[in-house]
């Protein structure tokens, strides 16, 4: 870690301060509560309103839209690293020349994908089965979705600000707004108005240019000494930009491969039955992977405020709070989801084998006991800017996976169920092993070091399984106000026991003590 010029300035010791750690976290689980209520309330409705065949395709509009995703995040998460690193070390005319990169590199991305974009719109009936009555209303709302796809492209550089400065608490109001307001406008629309798919493409447009309002405002306000300006525009810095980004987005579809493409692969290899059950499986990892980013997220820029700091035992400390933090959560999230999975798809999905899909389920969220302790060394790759490597181990991985799958359909004749365990092993090869390793040979310290406090919150887990499934014993989950308060039991049982083995009376009071 080389030693640079810091900016004596207090700001950067209150952006970092264990109070605004608090108050990021608590804005980052409110916004995702608020964002999962309102997407779980929704979805219902606009089945309902306009049917489940129609609506289908607003999810396929916003897949692509993920695909492409994972490029700008990519290159915005690079260009985050290098703006807040200049702007710690008070070097305002990098810090500019970076955010300026971004800015070009996100307008030429829109560029590339203007055309693509629109062919696809204009022949959508080509690539999609679409039924005939609602080709031109499906075709509008892939324009709408499409058009402010690229919109958001230009304008996400405006995004930097909150993580640069560490105001992730106001990115998440900003997400709680729009949440609400989304939410106002389809009421409003398919309460008043004729029932059309439309509707949705027009909601999500306003949803993003409402959005980019709100970034826009937060760049004038955390970051006044930024500017978007020609003078600012150096093609070496789009470079460097660019050749940082390539692994970074290379690693994101590697991960993509490896966590994001067992339903894909299932209905290809076995039917859309085999896809509908690992579909349904897939619900609980999927929350679980949003608290890990959610919580993980908050201690993403105080880690690159260490590292541009130069402040190694600071950056480790933030690690190992970030190990014991989201995983002592995440642990006790799963613990309780285990316990009570099989009266979970009862009631969910009386029509399904619940006994199964419980079992399915305990193979897919295995990994993430070990996911919640490690995913803030994945980021710390990206600060470090060391993504090449694990770039490519990750897009190898995901390769294996993908090849195992197809080996074990045609040639081991095996079922469906052999994705999941082959999944489940790569991604604690993965996470569980190269992860760490590689981050203990970048900031050199000894391997034990990122293991030690996974191991233990595992090991927790295992008591806490068992207490839990005790207390369980007293009541019957027969529906879901008994099941919800189980699982409340089960949640504060788990939390208050890694809190005492994991973090310790004395560190919990110390914490808290600096948030006042």
């Amino acid at each position: 870690m080389a030693i640079i010029k810091l900016n004596d300035n207090k700001n950067i010791i209150d952006n970092i301060s264990g109070k605004q750690i608090g108050i990021n976290g608590i804005a980052n689980i409110v916004s995702f509560s608020i964002n999962l209520l309102v997407s779980f309330v929704l979805t219902p409705f606009l089945i309902k309103t306009i049917g489940k065949e129609t609506y289908s395709f607003y999810p396929i509009a916003t897949m692509f839209v993920n695909y492409i995703s994972i490029v700008t995040n990519a290159l915005n998460a690079t260009g985050s690293r290098f703006v807040t690193i200049n702007i710690v070390k008070d070097d305002k005319t990098e810090a500019n020349y970076y955010y300026n990169s971004v800015v070009i590199s996100n307008c030429l991305l829109a560029g590339l994908l203007a055309l693509p974009m629109l062919i696809f719109t204009i022949n959508l009936s080509k690539f999609l089965d679409v039924p005939y009555e609602s080709v031109r209303d499906i075709k509008i709302l892939f324009a709408l979705v499409f058009f402010a796809t690229e919109v958001n492209i230009i304008a996400s550089g405006f995004g930097i600000s909150t993580f640069s400065k560490n105001r992730i608490d106001l990115r998440s109001i900003r997400e709680i707004v729009v949440s609400l307001v989304k939410a106002l406008l389809f009421t409003v629309m398919y309460t008043i108005l004729p029932t059309s798919i439309i509707y949705v493409g027009i909601v999500y447009l306003i949803s993003t240019i409402l959005n980019i309002a709100f970034q826009v405002y937060y760049t004038r306000l955390l970051l006044p000494e930024i500017s978007v300006s020609k003078r600012f525009v150096n093609i070496s810095h789009v470079k460097i930009l660019f050749s940082s980004s390539i692994w970074n987005i290379t690693n994101s579809f590697g991960n993509y491969l490896l966590a994001g493409t067992t339903i894909l692969i299932a209905n290809i290899l076995y039917g859309s039955s085999a896809s509908g059950t690992i579909s349904i499986v897939n619900t609980v990892p999927q929350f679980i992977n949003g608290i890990i980013s959610v919580l993980a997220g908050v201690f993403y820029p105080v880690i690159t405020y260490k590292y541009a700091m130069n402040d190694k035992p600071g950056l480790l400390q933030q690690l190992e709070k970030s190990q014991i933090i989201v995983g002592a959560v995440c642990s006790s999230i799963i613990v309780c989801f285990l316990l009570v999975s099989h009266s979970f798809f009862s009631l969910w999905t009386p029509n399904e084998d619940a006994k199964e899909l419980a079992l399915l389920s305990f193979i897919a969220v295995i990994p993430h006991f070990v996911i919640g302790t490690m995913w803030s060394l994945t980021n710390l790759n990206v600060v470090l800017d060391k993504v090449k490597v694990p770039a490519k181990f990750t897009f190898g991985v995901g390769i294996v996976f993908i090849i195992i799958s197809i080996i074990s359909r045609y040639v081991l004749n095996l079922n469906y169920v052999s994705l999941l365990k082959a999944n489940t092993f790569l991604q604690l090869l993965w996470i569980g092993l190269f992860i760490p390793i590689y981050a203990s040979k970048n900031l050199t310290v000894p391997v034990i070091h990122f293991f030690k406090n996974p191991i233990k919150i595992i090991l927790v887990s295992f008591i806490c399984f068992f207490i839990c499934s005790q207390i369980n014993r007293l009541f019957d989950v027969s529906g879901w106000i008994i099941l919800f308060l189980v699982a409340i039991i089960d949640f504060l049982v788990c939390i208050c026991m890694q809190c005492f083995f994991c973090i310790g009376i004395n560190k919990i009071l110390a914490y808290i003590s600096t948030i006042k």
